[in-house]
């Protein structure tokens, strides 16, 4: 029962954590764009506006985050 508490925490923490971190990303856009930014164009290409791809950093964050919530 402990375990399946602490699990649920850390999911909690990691989810919240990668939100903040997407937020963080699209409000700075405009300072990192010009680094981040996916082309418009292309065969695949369907973003009207241009895309921050840098949303791995919120992944690996929000890892980092419940990592280091869960060490005992």
């Amino acid at each position: 029962m402990i375990y399946m508490i602490q699990g649920s925490s850390s999911l909690v923490l990691s989810i919240t954590s990668s939100v903040a971190i997407c937020a963080l990303i699209l409000i700075t856009s405009k300072w990192h764009g010009r680094w981040s930014f996916d082309p418009l164009d292309g065969t695949q290409k369907f973003h009207r506006e241009p895309t921050p791809r840098i949303g791995g950093l919120a992944v690996i964050g929000s890892c980092i985050v419940a990592f280091m919530a869960n060490e005992d």
